[in-house]
């Protein structure tokens, strides 16, 4: 009876996560593990399924109910605090990874999820020395060079930066995110071309990749905004609903002085998105180049109101 039960529970947690009801899902997970001591590495696969799709709460909840019945599973601490990181519980996050490297000493993947934590809290020094822990134990681990890439732009120290994303990309060429954050490293230092070389290869690997490809389009407008126009028009063929590209589509057009193509971009950014002060501010610089200032003063208005810092509301 025990065992129909529990299955009973999977079938139901399965059904409830095809369904993206992943907190139910999680509860009749937690209700299956509870029926006896010998399916934490059930309830362990369910955490997982359940953390790859980035549903973090809910697979915390299953860890957590998995550690109950096996303290000792030290990869379930460790996923347990990369789970937390993400939902922003940093300091449980450094305490479940310190419980996995005390059962499992030469545990990279723990030594990373702590470097996260300790850089969610601007724990620099301290992140950093876990990153290199990790890569010490595995000097292979790409994304370990791609975290130290993101410390090393949130301090502004750009070269650095470079060196862990080509690491990284020496070590994973095919990962998409690794160019793309390359690509955004070698446009904020004012290297438009190595930015606009690596947003094409981010491109290339995932053409469903959209903030990359988005990323691309503004890049070029400050090379060649004929061709930033066409890369835009293809991504909205893509994305219709993707509201920062229409943005930065209706940016491009007005600075071609194509402004009727503007504001259709802008009003279908607004629509979208009533909350954005760009689409606000856009439509009303064109509104001002047409003279038509009233309009004008009240976009730049709303364009305050949402975001005092807005370009065009000073």
């Amino acid at each position: 009876k025990q065992d129909a039960e529990f299955l009973q529970h999977l079938a139901q947690a399965a059904d409830l996560m095809r369904n993206k009801r992943y907190t139910d899902a999680a509860r009749e997970l937690n209700r299956a593990l509870a029926l006896g001591p010998n399916n934490a590495d059930v309830g362990f696969v369910m955490g997982e399924l359940l953390r790859r799709q980035e549903q973090f709460m809910a697979a915390a909840s299953v860890y957590r109910e998995v550690l109950s019945k096996d303290p000792e599973f030290s990869e379930a601490h460790t996923k347990l605090a990369y789970t937390l990181y993400r939902v922003g519980d940093e300091e449980q996050a450094i305490t479940e990874a310190k419980s996995a490297l005390r059962r499992t000493p030469q545990n990279a993947e723990a030594h990373k999820n702590m470097g996260l934590a300790f850089e969610a809290t601007r724990k620099y020094d301290a992140a950093v020395s876990e990153y290199h822990e990790a890569l010490r134990i595995k000097p292979d681990y790409g994304v370990v060079h791609y975290d130290l890439g993101i410390l090393f732009y949130e301090q502004r120290d750009f070269e650095s930066a470079i060196g862990e994303y080509k690491k990284a990309i020496a070590l994973e060429p095919d990962d998409a995110t690794f160019h793309s954050n390359l690509g955004f490293v070698f446009k904020s230092k004012g290297d438009i071309d190595a930015a606009i070389r690596e947003y094409r290869e981010a491109k290339r690997l995932d053409p469903n990749f959209l903030d990359a490809r988005n990323n691309l389009a503004r890049t070029l407008a400050e090379r060649d905004v004929d061709a930033a126009i066409l890369e835009f028009k293809e991504l909205v063929a893509i994305a219709p609903d993707f509201e920062v590209c229409r943005v930065c589509f209706g940016s491009a057009l007005f600075s071609k002085g194509d402004l009727p193509a503007a504001t259709e971009q802008y009003r279908k950014a607004v629509k979208l998105d009533p909350s954005d002060p760009d689409a606000h501010c856009g439509l009303g610089l064109i509104f001002e180049k047409q003279n038509n200032y009233d309009a004008a003063v009240a976009e730049f208005r709303t364009s305050q109101r949402l975001d005092a810092d807005s370009v065009g509301a000073h």
